[in-house]
């Protein structure tokens, strides 16, 4: 078996970075993939309530 040198370890890093795909959304985008358009509504049963609440600073 071959050693693999740190030149080939650098050169495997690079064409991974290159080649990986990059993110396409910009701060604050929702996410379509989550739920439908990155929105999700819910309702509260009789006895069900909310326990915390996180608000983005940004407004997002």
């Amino acid at each position: 078996m071959r050693r693999i040198g740190i030149d080939g370890l650098l050169a495997g890093g690079l064409a991974l970075a290159i080649s990986a795909p990059l993110a396409g959304a910009r701060p604050g985008d929702l996410d379509p993939a989550f739920s439908k358009g990155g929105k999700l509504r819910t309702s509260f049963g009789v006895y069900d309530c909310a326990r915390a609440l996180i608000v983005d600073p940004r407004g997002g």
